[in-house]
């Protein structure tokens, strides 16, 4: 994950995830990897807050899974459209704590 704060109340976020090839016992697994971009923007003295989220932008979210034993040889691909974009906002009412969290969330789940 790296985040820029280019400016005061405004914070842009690539987050990226690899995850490698790896043997299983029955075969093997291919390596699968997905990118993200996101964008906040406070406004009105931290009042508001907009978010904007693009999840999984080169549409590369797949888990393969090769399975080769004596009695099964056989490829399994699960892939969804993961390609998906957020927008919200957020508005503060009264005089309540503001929980500090620089991370923005996405949905990496397959």
């Amino acid at each position: 994950t790296c985040s820029v704060r280019p400016i005061e109340g405004t914070m842009l976020q690539l987050n990226a995830n690899f995850n490698s090839a790896r043997l299983t016992p029955q075969g093997k697994t291919s390596p699968s990897y997905t990118v993200n971009l996101g964008a906040r923007q406070e406004l009105f003295d931290g009042r508001l807050t907009l978010v904007l989220t693009a999840g999984d932008i080169f549409k590369s979210m797949k888990r393969e899974t090769h399975i080769d034993t004596p009695e099964l040889q056989q490829t399994v691909i699960n892939r969804r459209d993961s390609r998906v974009l957020y927008f919200g906002m957020t508005w503060t009412f009264g005089s309540q704590p503001k929980k500090k969290d620089d991370t923005l969330k996405y949905d990496e789940a397959l």
